[in-house]
């Protein structure tokens, strides 16, 4: 490892509690990233939402990974992806932490974006290229330095938002300031790396940790290596900022012998992690500064997956030479912020000077082992709900001297609304899909970390009698077993299509109702995940039916040697924005031997190549009416039919009448919508005609009647 001159980092920051700023460790302000190209990644990203409660409307399936990064950033990339995900599903307020589920990628090659005075920068890592998703144009632009600053970096306690822009640790106006998501990998499998059984431990034991505020102590470690163990003089203040008998200092090179520990700090090449006489326990983070610990095809040096191995929650890494700048590696305070009751997420990169473009951070960033979480309840109706309803939620926490600021409502993964504690809320079941939904509440600490505790219960929906029922006899098999899903309906209303969905995606279609669908396990892909019947009407209605639970094995058995069937659907895009469009089709051969290709191209989109099960798509900003993808599947059992994708172009607010866009509906609203109307805005096209005439009035009236959530 290269040397540098010390640099001494600015250890103070101001104090902040930021109304906004709302993360806490909450699985709901998650986007877990799954490869859908990959059983591996599906079987780990399935196996992280489950043990999390992650809810499906938060999962994406997407390749993390890039060619390099200006394929990565650029149109039709993964951050037009992202971005243009979380706006189409109206979460882009409410998304901190971005999880991938990516065990075969470490790094995205980027050479000559970043300089760097000692060593040449070629390589960001596969987690900071996530977290750059709002400076892209500014690295795009070549002119940032390695030592970029990280304008979340500081030493007090607080919660991180990936809505604010910092400055100095702060939130701030400056156009200095930058905004962030915090990334992790939930491992990688490769040479060197960690096992899937490896991963899925360290998930369980960080699920496990949360508020348990375990007995130990943090260990800084003194190594005899004077350019590894440049951070030793923070070590005094970081010890002087834990209670008494909470960490230590220690000469060696791992803390051996010590059965206790709550994390560790050091700085070697090859420390003898593995067999060293020590315990990690349940919520630690661990690492060790050197050039290569998550340099994964370089064989030198002890690599990072090793903490992971010993139990730790999470750990970090260079995945090329870094030199021995302080600012590329967390600082001491990291351990403080963590006892605080940060998460390790927000612990981590608020401990980190520079932005970490070649730093990979690894585990489970949500991991809140010495927070004291609140609790938070409510009863809802245990029947079918045809009116509008309200309930009030009860909320508490033990923390000494702490209480209730505010708790949050969730629908099916969307942010509702705020209250202060002691407030009802109601829910207007005429503004939402007909039939089951999931209602979680948050409730936040006052504390200037924002600790949030959360509860997950549901109700059902019959505002406009269309009940569905999803028939699952198979619930249990391996990725090469058939699932066959018999979808009806009753009541009023004619059917358009009926689907069956799984986080977010559409797995397979029909026009007729009652339906009945196949997939395999391959299609939904391995792990203990939950799929749901939605059929759509052709007045606009939705209706949902209850979600089941499958349980599919990491194992295939004897494939069918069945063709592919590609399944025709519907997808609805916000004009002017980019989404990801699922290419569902039924199969049981391998991922790998499994190719997409595109036979008819959107008129209205812009889209992405490939042969992978999915296409970014980005609709062209004055866009409007129906388009259409068409593609087909090869396997080596053979070759699908041709299906159709209808693209639908459309204004995509989740209240279509809140035209002056202020979470609700008021009598502003008509004056916006007749000012939108005069300036000849297609997000007045209520009816979908792509024409603005006297039955959009109409249709915005009808809306209105509706409501919002």
């Amino acid at each position: 490892m290269p040397t540098l001159p010390f640099i001494k980092p600015a250890l103070i920051a101001t104090a902040l509690a930021s109304p906004s700023a709302l993360a806490g460790g909450s699985s709901e302000r998650v986007l877990l990233i799954i490869n859908p190209s990959s059983a591996e990644s599906m079987y780990l990203g399935h196996y992280y939402q489950f043990a999390r409660k992650i809810p499906a409307h938060n999962v994406l399936y997407l390749d993390p990974a890039a060619t390099n990064y200006a394929s990565f950033a650029g149109a039709n990339g993964n951050i037009d992806a992202l971005l243009g995900t979380l706006t189409n599903r109206s979460i882009s307020k409410t998304i901190d932490y971005i999880v991938l589920a990516s065990p075969e990628s470490f790094f995205v090659n980027a050479p000559g974006l970043v300089s760097d005075g000692c060593w040449p920068v070629a390589r960001f890592s596969q987690t900071s290229v996530f977290a750059s998703a709002f400076i892209r144009s500014n690295i795009l632009a070549g002119n940032l330095s390695s030592q970029e600053s990280n304008r979340f970096f500081g030493v007090s306690p607080t919660s991180f938002s990936s809505t604010t822009s910092y400055l100095s640790g702060a939130p701030s106006a400056s156009s200095a300031a930058r905004r962030y998501f915090i990334v992790a990998s939930l491992g990688y499998t490769g040479p060197r790396g960690n096992t899937v059984g490896e991963i899925t431990s360290m998930i369980d034991a960080a699920v496990a940790a949360d508020g348990t505020r375990p007995a130990g102590k943090f260990y800084f470690i003194n190594t005899t290596d004077p350019i590894r163990n440049v951070r030793s003089p923070q070590f005094s203040a970081a010890v002087s900022s834990l209670p008494a008998g909470r960490a230590e200092i220690i000469n060696g090179i791992i803390p051996d012998f010590r059965n206790d520990c709550l994390g560790v700090l050091t700085g070697w090449p090859d420390p003898p992690i593995d067999g060293g006489a020590f315990t990690i326990l349940p919520g630690a983070f661990c690492d060790h500064l050197t050039s290569y610990a998550a340099t994964f095809d370089e064989p030198a040096q002890t690599k990072m997956s090793s903490w992971i191995r010993r139990g730790a929650a999470a750990t970090c890494g260079t995945v090329e030479e870094p030199c021995n700048y302080l600012g590329k590696f967390p600082t001491a305070n990291l351990h403080v912020l963590s006892f605080s009751g940060m998460s390790l997420g927000e612990a981590w990169f608020r401990s980190m000077q520079f932005f970490p473009f070649q730093i990979l951070f690894t585990g489970d960033p949500l991991t809140r082992a010495h927070a004291t979480i609140p609790s938070v309840s409510a009863t809802l109706p245990s029947t079918p709900v045809t009116l509008p309803f309200s309930f009030t939620p009860t909320a508490s926490t033990t923390l000494s001297g702490a209480a209730i600021q505010s708790i949050e409502l969730y629908i099916d993964g969307v942010l509702q609304s705020a209250k202060a504690p002691g407030a009802p809320f109601t829910i207007n079941t005429a503004a939402i899909p007909e039939g089951h939904h999931e209602v979680r509440l948050l409730a936040y600490d006052n504390t200037a970390v924002r600790t949030v505790g959360s509860w997950v219960g549901s109700f059902t929906s019959a505002a406009y009698n269309r009940p569905v029922t999803l028939d699952l006899p198979t619930t249990t098999g391996t990725m090469t077993t058939p699932f066959t899903a018999t979808i009806s309906t009753s009541g009023t209303g004619t059917v358009r299509e009926v689907r069956l969905i799984h986080n977010g995606r559409v797995l397979a279609a029909s026009t007729s109702s009652p339906a009945t669908l196949t997939v395999f396990g391959r299609n939904i892909g391995p792990g203990k995940t939950s799929v749901q019947a939605e059929v759509l009407y052709t007045d606009g209605i939705r209706s949902r039916s209850e979600p089941i639970l499958v349980d599919i094995a990491f194992t295939a058995g004897t494939i069918s040697g069945q063709p592919p069937i590609a399944h025709s659907y519907t997808k609805r895009i916000q004009r002017g924005t980019t989404t990801v469009v699922e290419l569902p089709a039924t199969f049981d051969d391998a991922l790998a031997n499994t190719t997409f290709t595109i036979l008819g191209n959107p008129e209205f989109a812009t889209m992405s190549t490939g042969t992978k099960g999915y296409r970014v798509v980005t609709s062209l900003p004055n866009a409007c009416g129906p388009d259409t993808i068409l593609f087909r599947v090869n396997t080596p059992s053979g070759q699908s039919n041709t299906a159709t994708i209808t693209l639908i172009h459309d204004s995509g607010p989740a209240c279509p009448a809140d035209f002056d866009d202020s979470g609700g509906l008021t009598a502003n609203d008509f004056q916006a919508f007749l000012n939108a109307y005069a300036a000849a805005s297609l997000r007045c096209d209520m009816n979908g005609d792509c024409n603005l005439n006297a039955a959009d009035f109409q249709g915005f009236l009808n809306a209105y009647a509706r409501g919002c959530p």
